[in-house]
């Protein structure tokens, strides 16, 4: 019914008819409902609002698809309120960036969520400081924010927002993001009936990430306890109240003999404990049971064939969360060889603390020579166009050359920190150790006349799969090693055999038992002493004058073995020379001879359309240039999604890709998967700056095309050009 100023309200009419004087007259009445529709509708309302608050809080009962079921509640409340978008924006664990982890679209509305990743907090403070206190953000028109909202303003009309509803979200009793709406089609007043669903929405999720945290951080803690257990290098026994074997780990399997099958569940009386000695381990139980923190014994034991042998327990009481005791931890050692179990376990420990230092070493020389790749990528590649213009009469041309030297210097080095890096293996072949070694001692002993080599050579030597440049490197390292102990001349023993290395040996190493050939080189230097020993593998690690020598050597051939799965470890003393052993996992399969295919020399200029895929501006500008020079059309992508795009739309134009490895957001291997998945001929070549070795290996085997490295010449990208192309062109014609 219209009103007398033009609004329209619900009513009821009711009407009768009548008769007067034999005349029929219509009674009709009205009344007016609007009251008791707004009632109606918003019982309704609150009706829905609370089976989507129950929804939810049954959806994350199970925390087994997260994601998921976060997703589902944001589309439920986005269309419950009728907004544009509903979205999830969740804070970094160091609280410096935001990443927009979910989002509800209504139809019609363009999704934000790829433009709103890595956003740094700092950029928002207005925004921030409203959250940092509990509050909401209730914006009705954007248009109107204040100035001291500048950056926050100028997002949202980015992306077209006119109106915008934020509540905070807590993890851990601590903020960790906003759930939110915003309407894109016109301003909007956020009231209660949206506000209340979505803060109850933003606790109900908060509690569920919480609880996730929580299981998570509980299962890696029992995780890191299974495998502590596991890997000490004594033995460790759980007991149950009754005094039954709960955990045996493999320790106490190799002191004892029993499987932990076989003890699991057994009482220690008739399985270690003899007879004699039980009354004293029933005092150390006893006075476990009364809460001594630590019993300590030392008794005669039995091992599962009947020997008897001398065990120091150390044994602590376990307590649950109301602190009553529900069990005991020992910890067993073999002491009959008391002095030989102590001097290994201190060689171990020694052993494991230095095997994570060169770990940890490792990684971040690993991540500086990729950097470094990526600068001397430009320098490089400049260098080698500007050279194309000069002729080697310019004045111009020896100090290009001269720069070009130092590159080539400069990615040795790199080199040398890849290897230590584990991150050096190329291409991975069976290899015949002798023969690499006969040819090595050959050339070095060439031009270290002073030097005499003398070489054993197991006459079966089984082969070892590995890359063979990276092999005759971490050789060639050992021998100059070799020369710079023995400044005035000596004798360099070079030895090979074929050996089966069981568990106990390859433990302090973190290796796998098996079959290895083994390289020993020993010289007789002046040797070294315990703490040079102890850093003689750590890079930029020297005795010598820095000008002689980088300290990346050894710490290269340390990264080149371990790489291959193999183990290297070294014996010295000062003044009687020292002695390198390597061991190379064996292999089953025979050795490949070095192909003989001929190498191209000259710049090999070409044709057709390249797609460059790189996250670095640096990167993309010197190649463009590179391959525009060489005759190639250029299309440019600074991430996996953009390069997709591009190949999606452009794939029949483009004769092949050039793929960067290392990219935020979508790196170069799921890349790779999703162009194939598209379809298109184009051969593609990755590109990085670390070595071809983990992720671009599998790639390769997966039908990637090739592999160059960072930094390479004008000169080195048309040859590898051409290459790829032609052997493509090849593959067509078979």
């Amino acid at each position: 019914m219209l009103t007398r100023d033009g609004r329209k309200i619900p009513h009821v009419l009711r009407g009768a008819r009548v008769e007067h004087d034999g005349v029929a007259y219509l009674i009709g009445v009205g009344l007016d409902v609007t009251e008791r529709k707004q009632v109606e509708e918003a019982l309704a309302a609150k009706a829905a609002m609370e089976r989507i608050i129950s929804k939810a809080s049954r959806r994350f009962l199970s925390l087994t698809e997260l994601d998921r079921s976060i997703q589902e509640c944001l589309a439920d409340i986005g269309r419950f309120s009728s907004a544009g978008r509903a979205y999830l924006f969740q804070f970094t664990p160091d609280g410096t960036t935001m990443n927009n982890t979910h989002e509800w679209c209504a139809p019609g509305v363009k999704p934000e969520i790829d433009n709103l990743q890595g956003l740094p907090l700092s950029m928002f403070p207005w925004w921030m400081n409203i959250l940092e206190t509990g509050e909401n953000i209730h914006v009705n028109n954007v248009a109107e924010l204040p100035p001291e909202a500048r950056a926050e303003k100028e997002l949202l009309e980015a992306q077209n927002i006119k109106s915008v509803l934020v509540v905070p979200f807590l993890v851990d009793n601590r903020l960790a993001g906003f759930m939110g709406f915003d309407n894109v089609a016109s301003e909007r007043a956020w009231g209660e009936k949206e506000l209340l669903p979505l803060r109850t929405l933003a606790e109900i999720i908060g509690t569920a990430i919480t609880r996730k945290h929580a299981g998570e951080a509980l299962k890696e803690s029992e995780e890191r306890l299974r495998l502590q257990i596991e890997r000490m290098p004594i033995g460790l026994i759980l007991w149950d109240r009754n005094f039954k074997v709960v955990n045996w780990n493999p320790t106490a399997e190799r002191i004892f003999g029993y499987s932990s099958e076989e003890a699991i569940g057994r009482h220690p009386y008739g399985m270690i404990v003899p007879g004699e000695v039980q009354p004293a381990v029933d005092d150390v139980w006893a006075r476990l049971l009364e809460g001594d923190i630590t019993a300590h014994s030392v008794n005669e034991n039995t091992t599962k064939d009947g020997h008897s042998i001398i065990c120091s327990w150390t044994n602590t009481p376990l307590r649950s969360h109301d602190g009553s005791i529900i069990g005991a931890l020992s910890m067993v050692q073999d002491i009959t060889e008391r002095k030989q179990a102590e001097e290994e376990r201190e060689n171990l420990k020694a052993k494991l603390i230095q095997a994570q230092k060169m770990e940890s070493i490792g990684t971040l020389a690993g991540g500086i020579a990729h950097n470094f790749n990526n600068i001397l990528m430009g320098v490089q590649g400049r260098t080698s166009m500007m050279m194309m213009d000069k002729d080697p009469s310019h004045p111009d041309y020896e100090h290009l050359k001269g720069i070009e030297e130092y590159v080539k210097n400069a990615v040795e080095l790199t080199g040398e920190l890849l290897g230590f890096a584990r991150g050096g293996k190329y291409e991975v072949r069976p290899i015949d150790l002798n023969t690499l070694i006969k040819h090595e001692n050959r050339m070095f002993g060439r031009t270290k006349r002073e030097i005499r080599i003398h070489g054993k050579y197991h006459e079966d030597l089984w082969t070892v799969e590995g890359d063979q440049g990276q092999i005759r490197q971490a050789l060639l390292n050992l021998y100059v090693n070799a020369w710079q102990a023995m400044p005035d001349g000596g004798d360099l023993y070079i030895q090979t055999e074929n050996v089966t290395l069981d568990a106990k040996y390859c433990r302090p190493f973190a290796g796998t038992p098996g079959r290895y050939v083994k390289v020993s080189v020993t010289d007789t230097g002046v040797g070294m002493d315990a703490a040079t020993r102890e850093k003689i593998f750590v890079p930029f690690f020297t005795t010598k004058d820095m000008a002689k020598g980088s300290g990346l050597g050894l710490a290269s051939v340390y990264g080149i073995i371990k790489n291959h799965g193999g183990l290297i470890d070294v014996t010295a003393e000062k003044g009687e020379g020292t002695t390198f052993n390597i061991y190379l996992p064996a292999s089953e399969k025979p050795a490949v001879k070095e192909s003989t295919r001929p190498k191209l020399h000259e710049i090999q200029y070409g044709k057709g359309t390249v797609l460059l895929v790189d996250d670095e501006d640096m990167i993309l500008e010197v190649g463009q240039a590179m391959l525009e020079t060489l005759g190639y059309r250029v299309l440019i992508a600074d991430s996996g999604h953009a390069a997709l795009d591009l190949y999606e739309n452009q794939r029949e134009e483009i004769d092949l890709v050039i793929l960067d490895m290392i990219m935020p957001g979508m790196g170069g291997g799921e890349t790779f998967n999703r162009m194939k998945t598209l379809g298109g001929d184009a051969p593609i070549l990755l590109s990085s700056g670390y070595s071809i070795t983990g992720q671009a290996k599998d790639i390769l085997d997966r039908g990637c095309s090739g592999f160059i490295q960072k930094p390479f010449s004008i000169k080195a990208l048309s040859r590898k050009l051409r290459e790829v192309l032609d052997d493509g062109k090849s593959d067509d014609r078979r």
